[in-house]
């Protein structure tokens, strides 16, 4: 495939899943605070964190901050609860992953994102408040 058959593709996709506007609804969210952020890190040194794949989020709080790049402007903070308001975050995050999937290295980078390869897919976890 040459450059100008892959980027049409890309650009589909994301055409497709409504990426800009998808990106833009979640910084019009603003997650509910659950517990302190000092308290979220806390969790991380006593050892009373772990990762959730992007599926099982909701009910559960960050213990990281979420900040895709670019803009790497942060959308979800440490001690903020993922629930049916910031549904469109974790929306925008699938649409992270499948991407990711369907076309190896232009994915879009997340900080505080965990990555795992498993059965030769990418799968995204947060690292989440037990």
């Amino acid at each position: 495939m040459g450059l100008k058959d892959l980027c049409i593709k890309i650009h589909k996709f994301l055409k497709d899943r409504l990426h800009l506007s998808l990106k833009e609804e979640t910084y019009l969210v603003i997650p509910s605070q659950n517990i302190l952020p000092a308290d979220a890190y806390k969790s991380i040194v006593r050892g009373n964190a772990e990762y959730i794949g992007l599926k099982d989020l909701k009910g559960r709080t960050s213990a990281v901050i979420l900040a895709p790049y670019p803009p790497g402007i942060p959308i979800v903070m440490p001690g903020e609860e993922f629930t049916d308001a910031t549904q469109k975050i974790v929306d925008y995050f699938s649409m992270v992953q499948e991407l990711d999937n369907v076309f190896p290295g232009f994915e879009i980078e997340v900080h505080g994102m965990k990555v795992d390869t498993i059965d030769g897919k990418n799968v995204y976890k947060v690292l989440c408040v037990k």
